[in-house]
């Protein structure tokens, strides 16, 4: 579980470092949220209650990709050159991923 958080933390350092301008951003933020839902799809691999994982493990990781979904829509519909490079799919994509979210911790976190 540590490896999972500090990987994706790194990452996300260096995305936001970089101001999301790096030309393989939509994918890495795909693949941090991914890595981020790893615990959770392991508990219903595993068949185990995706509660036994705590509600501290489950709101940092509930966290985590929604301040990474801010920080990124911030950077790109707030600076005003950055606006016409907006993709659509590509938001579509990102929000389908974190949307998985809902699903996951819904009645989970307090």
């Amino acid at each position: 579980m540590q490896s999972c958080l500090d990987s994706t933390y790194h990452l996300e350092c260096q995305l936001v470092d970089k101001e999301f301008l790096d030309p393989i951003t939509r994918v890495q933020i795909v693949q941090i949220i991914e890595t981020l839902s790893l615990p959770l799809t392991m508990c219903g691999l595993l068949g185990c209650e995706v509660g036994q994982l705590g509600v501290d493990i489950i709101e940092c990781l509930h966290w985590r990709v929604g301040a990474l979904m801010y920080m990124y829509c911030h950077m790109v519909l707030t600076v005003e050159e950055r606006k016409k490079e907006i993709d659509i799919e590509h938001f579509k994509e990102v929000s389908g991923a974190s949307e998985q979210w809902t699903h996951w911790d819904q009645g989970l976190c307090p």
